[in-house]
């Protein structure tokens, strides 16, 4: 595991959509930083609320982009997005419940949400938006 960075090829070409993207890559690249460190599960809650604020907002803008191109597997885009914000509240959950969280588990979730949604998922609907 090493630090990410952002790749200009990972861009779907609206900003507002790539800016979203850039922060989820700096959200991983805490987890990664905190790992085995003294700040470990502080930083862990920092980085799981700055995540819920952003699943909330980062895919409300998506599918509205999304809606207002007529892209014709919203429904299905929708319905990852749905599992990937329950999936983020089950890890909170799993940490305010205090049951052994570790930040390598957290990276693991998010660098599996860089790879197979956004630089797959995303990347399908990226001639429609562009």
């Amino acid at each position: 595991m090493r630090r990410i960075q952002w790749l200009s090829e990972w861009g779907i070409g609206v900003p507002m959509v790539d800016q979203d993207h850039q922060t989820l890559v700096e959200l991983i690249n805490q987890v990664f930083a905190c790992i085995d460190g003294p700040e470990e599960y502080a930083t862990l809650g920092s980085v799981l609320s700055a995540l819920a604020d952003y699943t909330d907002s980062h895919f409300h803008r998506e599918e509205r982009l999304m809606a207002e191109c007529s892209y014709p597997n919203l429904a299905e885009h929708h319905a990852i997005h749905v599992e990937l914000a329950a999936a983020v509240r089950r890890i909170s959950d799993r940490y305010r419940s205090e049951q052994g969280l570790r930040a390598t588990e957290v990276l693991e979730f998010l660098e599996h949400w860089l790879v197979e949604h956004i630089l797959k998922e995303d990347m399908a609907y990226r001639t429609s938006v562009t």
